[in-house]
């Protein structure tokens, strides 16, 4: 679960939940929460704010019953205020005085300014109450320097409570990572989602671009190989992959109106004519791209990793008629991101004109380029290269 909006209320305020109140009785409960985040500023006119939860309430009625809660791989990097009990995770955690009732936090981290001017304010708990039942914690971080706090919580030690980013030393100790703790610990692969300058999220479906997610984040630049904050595998218009001709990555980036349905870079052999006057050692990159409105004129972007050669040329294959042609207003730049140079190509294709294959005014486009070198020692046939 996660929520990204400002919570008020008078008292109980919390980023997913204000107040849970729980009894077991006839049996052992256990409730656990598992993989959350809230990005919202939580505000509680009078008492017990929380970036997850205000307050929690929890008790087992006899000794032959046991009560547990468990929070783990969860966080809050809003700002939460109250006038008495106000923490990052939690506001409060309190229940009768009973026996067979445990608490376990684990990996969390908090990020947001804590304030509770009447008392009892912790970077992850405003008050805990340990009169009745074991509390067990470890892996809980926050960010020193943005909650303003020097403790998890003003009521009890809590073990495992780290401070980070102490006196600014390290603003983005969770920003674009998945190798700092509490971070380390969790599920990258299918649940959370590293995000570039920024805290991580969940990790959406698949784009439905013709790439596989694992083989988009390994790409250049952490998985982010257009260099525009957002992982490529979260992009239905951005898309990056080795290519098949040379085995270095290449990106594809049309419209955001646009989805990529399928792409890959085709050697020039394989086209069914040759270009007499060009050969095309990057191969041919080619695509289709869904962009809903007939007649749209979408804006296309490749990158092509590992070579810096702003001369050659751009130029369209078109299958349908078998012809090569300068492809009209394209651009070709030196860039370099993630520490790597490529070529970045600009350029533009109309829905059902000459640069979509297609042929077709019906909101799709096809359109396989690639970047030409001259030939040498060309057949003297009357042909000039366009």
């Amino acid at each position: 679960n996660f929520t990204t909006g400002n919570v008020a209320a008078e008292y109980y305020a919390g980023g997913l939940f204000g107040r849970v109140y729980y009894e077991a009785y006839d049996g052992d409960s256990v409730v656990s929460i598992l993989d959350n985040y809230t990005w919202g500023d939580i505000n509680a006119l009078y008492e017990h704010a929380g970036g997850i939860g205000g307050l929690l309430e929890f008790y087992a009625s006899s000794g032959l019953t046991e009560a547990d809660f468990r929070l783990r791989n969860a966080y809050s990097s809003g700002d939460v205020a109250a006038d008495y009990y106000a923490g990052g995770i939690f506001g409060g955690i309190t229940e009768p005085d009973v026996s067979n009732q445990e608490v376990v936090v684990e990996k969390v981290f908090a990020a947001g300014a804590i304030s509770a001017p009447g008392g009892e304010e912790g970077a992850i708990f405003g008050y805990v109450s340990t009169q009745s039942y074991d509390i067990t914690s470890s892996d809980l971080y926050y960010d020193a320097a943005r909650t303003g706090m020097s403790d998890c919580t003003s009521s009890v030690a809590l073990a495992g409570c780290t401070a980070v980013n102490v006196g600014g030393s390290s603003p983005s100790y969770f920003f674009s990572n998945t190798t700092n703790p509490p971070l380390s610990s969790w599920n990258f692969t299918t649940i959370w989602l590293r995000n570039t300058g920024d805290y991580p999220t969940f990790r959406g479906a698949d784009d439905a671009d013709g790439i596989a997610p694992e083989v988009e984040d390994a790409g250049p630049n952490q998985g982010d190989a257009n260099d525009d904050g957002v992982l490529d595998s979260q992009q239905a218009y951005v898309t990056s992959y080795l290519s098949q001709v040379t085995q270095r990555p290449v990106v594809l980036q049309v419209s955001s109106q646009c989805s990529i349905t399928s792409t890959d870079v085709m050697s020039a052999s394989q086209a069914s004519r040759a270009d007499v006057g060009y050969q095309y050692p990057q191969g041919l990159l080619r695509f289709a791209a869904s962009c809903g409105a007939a007649g749209y004129t979408a804006t296309i972007t490749q990158y092509y990793f590992g070579i810096s050669d702003t001369s050659l040329a751009v130029r369209k294959y078109h299958p349908g008629r078998q012809v090569y042609f300068a492809v009209p207003g394209a651009t070709v730049q030196q860039v370099t991101i993630g520490g790597q140079t490529a070529l970045k190509v600009t350029y533009t294709v109309s829905d059902g004109s000459d640069m979509d294959t297609d042929g077709l005014v019906n909101g799709s486009i096809a359109d396989p380029v690639g970047l030409g070198t001259v030939r040498v020692n060309v057949p003297a046939t009357g042909f000039k290269p366009q």
